[in-house]
Formats: C-alpha cells, sequence, structure tokens
C-alpha cells in the first residue's frame, strides 16, 4: 500500500469523526487497516460522549482514546481533529470522516509529506475526498479489505 523502509514502520495514526461515521463496527478493522500500514501512534474517536457511554466502553476496551467534544459550536469535532491531526508527527494519517474539512486537512498533511487514508460511509462522503487522498476506502469495503488475508 504505502512504502515501507526495512528498518522503520511508519507511525500511523487514525483521527475518527463519530458523529460523521457513526459505526462501531468498523472499529476493529480500522486498526487492522492501521496496523497494515505500520506502527500505531494514536487512535483517537471524537464525539459528544454524554449520552454513549456503552458505544465509548467498547471504543475505549479496543484502546481507542474518546476524545470528549461538547456542541458549544457548530463543527467542534471537526476543528478538534484538525487541530489534533497537524501536531502529529505520524507518517499516515486515518481519517475516518467524510466531511468537507478533511479536503483543507489534506492539503496540509500532503504539505508535510505525510500520507492521508480516508474511510467514509457511501452516504455521507464528499467526492473530492476520493480523488484527494492516498488511499480511499467506503467503511462497508473493511471487512474484505482482510478476510483474504485472515482465511
Amino acid at each position: 500500500m504505502f512504502e515501507k523502509t526495512s528498518w522503520q514502520q511508519p507511525l500511523v495514526s487514525i483521527y475518527w469523526d463519530y458523529q460523521n461515521v457513526s459505526n462501531i463496527k468498523i472499529a476493529k478493522d480500522s486498526l487492522l487497516l492501521a496496523n497494515s500500514l505500520g506502527c500505531i501512534n494514536n487512535r483517537k474517536v471524537y464525539s459528544n460522549w454524554c449520552n454513549a457511554s456503552k458505544v465509548k466502553k467498547a471504543l475505549e476496551n479496543l484502546n481507542f482514546d474518546c476524545i470528549h467534544v461538547g456542541n458549544k459550536f457548530k463543527n467542534a469535532v471537526d476543528f478538534k481533529i484538525v487541530m489534533d491531526c497537524v501536531c502529529d508527527n505520524s507518517d499516515i494519517s486515518i481519517l475516518i470522516s467524510g466531511d468537507s474539512y478533511c479536503e483543507i486537512l489534506i492539503d496540509d498533511l500532503h504539505l508535510k509529506s505525510k500520507k492521508v487514508v480516508i474511510l467514509a460511509q457511501e452516504k455521507s462522503v464528499r467526492n473530492s475526498l476520493k480523488f484527494l487522498a492516498d488511499k480511499f476506502y467506503y467503511t462497508s469495503e473493511l471487512k474484505n479489505l482482510f478476510r483474504n488475508r485472515l482465511d
């Protein structure tokens, strides 16, 4: 998928906008994807967790950092993801979202020579993300990516 040096694996971070892609079933497969690309550096999932304790607990059991973002202003989750992602030292960022803010974020990450993988749902994705990202997958494709490896 991406080149790896023989002596060092790339660092990979997951930034998941749970308000945009609220499908807990992709959690394990997103970790498989990240592991296939390198060494997981961060796994963060963002939402307003006030009424989602079961989902939050399940994600925490998979060692995701559940970042609580209040609803004080519109697109608060988007802004928090951008702030965290641009300060990250990872080589590859997996963005689980289909929102338009990813366009600007992808450009910024590419300027820093970072690779970007987008995971999005079919019904809530900005079409330009398919072409801007280094790799693009629909969340429904995740299971099939690893089925052959595990069989």
